[in-house]
């Protein structure tokens, strides 16, 4: 267990970090659930063993009946895990026929075309011969805490330039604080609050947000490659 003052100096920067996303361009697709569908690369990186060793990920559009390749997965947000605040939404889709655009569907509802064309080096390395295939990725910053609290679905749905579409969908949860939005530099004491942590876990007591008291609990997440709440109380 950390000493008191380094915890407690750690939660204060993940406070900040909730509030700016990072975007990720270049990180390998097998290092994150809902990676590559390649099954020859699947077998020989591991990441058949590791998304089975999760307790949940996200699924994988297979083929279906088209000719070639047609693929999207949905990376952020995760199945089956907890998201709030501010935080990223992402992924990658290809077609053998050229990807036309991808949309966000929110408890089965259109929201929004997602920009796509991001880099993805991982992708073009698991589909070597689709065009197109390294810049493949669609990512931005989204806000879990405008969702109510309580179980969501996010989709991806791709349109491939034949008009054909496969889609990856995410179940997942949100917590939130009492407003959508936090605002202010001094909006959050932790002074007045008390700190322990357990194996991948921070819990806060009495953490002071926007003159509400709280209990928070963070946790480590591999998608995310940080902290983050879980538990809002």
């Amino acid at each position: 267990m950390s000493s008191f003052g380094s915890i407690f100096a750690h939660v204060a920067t993940v406070f900040l970090l909730i509030s700016a996303p990072v975007f990720i361009s270049h990180a390998s697709a097998d290092s994150f659930p809902g990676g590559i569908n390649h099954r020859a690369s699947a077998e020989s990186s591991g990441l058949t063993q590791y998304r089975a060793s999760l307790p949940s990920s996200n699924p994988i559009a297979d083929d279906h009946e088209t000719s070639g390749t047609f693929r999207v997965v949905l990376e952020e947000p995760v199945a089956g895990e907890i998201h709030g605040g501010v935080g990223n939404l992402r992924g990658w889709a290809v077609a053998s026929d050229g990807i036309e655009k991808v949309e966000i569907w929110t408890d089965g509802v259109y929201s929004f075309d997602v920009p796509y064309g991001g880099a993805r080096g991982d992708v073009a390395g698991a589909f070597p011969d689709v065009a197109k295939s390294a810049e493949s990725g669609f990512s931005m910053a989204y806000s879990y805490s405008n969702l109510s609290a309580g179980a969501h679905s996010i989709s991806a749905v791709a349109y491939s330039t034949l008009g054909t579409t496969v889609e990856s969908i995410a179940q997942f949860e949100v917590v939130k604080f009492n407003e959508d939005f936090i605002r202010g530099a001094d909006a959050v004491d932790l002074s007045g609050g008390s700190c322990t942590a357990s194996g991948d876990q921070i819990s806060v007591v009495d953490a002071l947000v926007n003159g509400t008291l709280y209990d928070l609990v963070l946790k480590w997440r591999v998608a995310e490659q940080g902290f983050e709440i879980v538990e809002i109380r």
